[in-house]
């Protein structure tokens, strides 16, 4: 018998719908902002690698924002990847690596 995918839980949405809107006005000299999930404070990338094996589609407002993250940025990898799949796992990636080259490039 096959199993279901795990659902992405309410509280962990929330947290990563924060991290989506923290990300605008971080900037790596300040270190990664922290999220409050549960009993845990969590860095923005430690949300994206949380929510980073669930499936199911993240709303379209959430992917609207990570696009627009992208605009003027020579990123077409990662908006093919959101073009092509709608789920909280593809967004939380491509977050994940705008958090990975706003560090190298140091804003």
């Amino acid at each position: 018998m096959r199993q279901e995918p795990e659902k992405i839980s309410a509280g962990l949405e929330m947290a990563f719908e924060q991290a989506v809107d923290l990300y605008h006005a971080w900037t790596p000299g300040l270190g990664e902002p922290t999220i409050q999930f549960g009993a845990e404070a969590l860095t923005i990338s430690g949300v994206c690698r949380l929510v980073a094996h669930f499936s199911d589609d993240a709303p379209t407002i959430v992917r609207g924002r990570i696009n627009y993250y992208l605009d003027g940025l020579k990123d077409e990898d990662l908006r093919e990847v959101l073009e092509q799949d709608s789920s909280y796992a593809a967004a939380a990636n491509c977050l994940l690596n705008l958090i990975e080259r706003r560090k190298k490039s140091g804003r």
